[in-house]
């Protein structure tokens, strides 16, 4: 469904019975016709043919939306068949794009801006900034065009930003009808993230980390990724968050736009009030001349961690598992499946060459791994592993058929959710709740599901948990279960460098 800029309300659909073949339907109603009440449904498009295989995934690729131009057409998408595409495979549906709107919606209001984005030093156009007057945006092109960036009449606030230099904010009153010219000149600056770190010395015993009350020096490479050089940089370590007795600043000089970092040795004192495991921040404050260039913030963590339990799977021959490490499977029977077991595989790893990996099929059941049993002795242990999945849902992924899911036993106790034992997700958690739509073992339940990555790209990613101080002194055990329904299938599930770290232990001794 969506709505026009009168409020007058379309939606799309598909229509089958017996005796019709899915079609793409649409209707609506104006804002100031009597609600639930539609008009006479129109046709996108007459289907002819059928989908035979079954696949609960109908309907992945439908959309309706309103044409931002005009603020009165609805373009619609949906999917159907004709018999060519059925007679060609199970799963050849067709997808059709559409438009229409009410004879009575007038184009909603418009003005335009345009304008150019160029850099202050040279005048030369900037590409792929972003020009913004919320909620429109639009990015330029090679030349530092942005063309015309449609918006309602009104007052707004117009930004032009760019990585490498200086934000500019202009204020503008549009009317309808008008097109205005609003031209930017960015100030370059330099840019530096990502900075390199190294410790090059420690006044207690050497740990390659920092100790609280140890004295330390850092080697910090700074690289410039902005759009201008600096001229004569210098770096102020500033005391807080964990930082003492900070040395004097130190001359970075001239750093080139994409050069090697170039780096220089700053000391200070660990506070001796942090905790032993806990973190510090280093803040470099930037100053090139007279321009303030920013701040650089850098965490270390402080003490060397101790491991409690880890694997990293290389060892052991495909279809094999580590030594002490338990499988089970089982299919809609309850009876066992070698098939969908967990194994180490060489097909996929983050540390080459080697990780554990558990199949999707397009079976109903659920496969287990499980860890040996080990202690864990602090309140701040923590679990750590990479992550990579591909497991079946929905186009939108708005339903979760397929996934998997972490559990923990505590001595002597029940399996249960490790979202249950009090443990938190710092990074790459579930990502919802397993659909209860087609007998999965494990629907209902929170888990992974869909692709691992960024913009749903299978990637190793970094699962991370912060364990309940509770498992202080207790024996624990890990296990991966992964459930399956009865529709289709994708590749599964690739742990690797399973890590569980039991606190941390400091050289200074305080």
């Amino acid at each position: 469904a969506a709505q026009d800029n009168q409020g007058n309300i379309a939606v799309g659909y598909n229509h089958v019975r017996d005796d019709k073949e899915p079609s793409i339907y649409y209707s609506g109603r104006l804002a100031s016709e009597p609600a639930g009440a539609f008009r006479d449904e129109a046709v996108l498009v007459t289907g002819t043919g059928v989908q035979r295989a079954f696949g609960f995934r109908w309907g992945d690729y439908s959309g309706l939306i309103v044409d931002p131009v005009d603020d009165c057409t609805f373009w619609q998408t949906g999917q159907y068949y004709t018999q060519e595409s059925e007679d060609f495979s199970e799963f050849t549906w067709l997808t059709r794009i559409g438009k229409f709107k009410f004879a009575e919606c007038t184009a909603g209001q418009r003005a335009l801006i345009t304008g150019v984005v160029t850099n202050a030093a040279n005048g030369a156009g900037i590409a792929a900034a972003t020009v913004t007057a919320s909620p429109y945006s639009r990015s330029t092109n090679s030349s530092g065009s942005y063309g015309e960036l449609a918006v309602v009449p009104g007052t707004y606030s117009v930004t032009a930003s760019a990585r490498g230099y200086l934000s500019q904010t202009v204020q503008a009153s549009v009317t309808n009808g008008a097109t205005t010219t609003l031209n930017f000149s960015l100030t370059p600056i330099p840019v530096f993230d990502n900075p390199v770190v190294a410790l090059s010395s420690e006044s207690c015993g050497v740990n390659g980390a920092p100790d609280p009350g140890e004295t330390v020096s850092v080697t910090i490479g700074l690289q410039n990724t902005g759009a201008i050089p600096t001229q004569n940089l210098f770096a102020t370590l500033l005391s807080g968050n964990g930082v003492t007795n900070p040395g004097p600043p130190q001359n970075y000089g001239i750093v080139p736009v994409g050069g090697s970092p170039v780096t220089r040795t700053f000391t200070f004192t660990v506070a001796p009030t942090v905790v032993c495991g806990a973190p510090i921040t280093l803040t470099l404050q930037l100053q090139d001349g007279t321009q303030n260039v920013g701040a650089v913030a850098i965490t270390l963590t402080t003490g060397k961690l101790k491991i409690a339990f880890a694997e990293s799977f290389d060892r052991e021959q495909k279809g094999n598992l580590p030594p002490r490490w338990f499988r089970n499977s089982a299919n809609i029977e309850g009876l066992q499946d070698v098939t969908r077991e967990w194994r180490v595989s060489a097909a996929r790893s983050q540390s080459q060459p080697k990780s554990l990996f558990s199949p999707d099929p397009n079976l109903v059941g659920q496969n287990e791994v499980r860890t040996p049993v080990f202690r864990v002795t602090s309140q701040n242990a923590k679990l750590s592993f990479r992550n990579w999945y591909e497991f079946e849902t929905t186009f939108l992924r708005n339903r979760l058929y397929d996934g998997s899911l972490l559990e923990i036993k505590i001595g002597d106790g029940s399996w249960q959710d490790i979202l249950a034992s009090g443990a938190i997700f710092e990074s790459g958690g579930y990502d919802g709740r397993l659909d209860a739509c087609c007998s999965n073992p494990l629907q209902g339940r929170l888990g992974w599901s869909g692709r691992s990555g960024i913009n749903q790209t299978s990637e190793f990613i970094t699962s991370s948990l912060r364990l309940p101080p509770s498992l202080a002194g207790q024996f624990v055990q890990f296990r991966f279960r992964v459930g399956t329904d009865i529709g289709g299938f994708r590749e599964g599930q690739y742990i690797d460098d399973f890590v569980v770290t039991d606190g941390a232990v400091c050289a200074c001794g305080l």
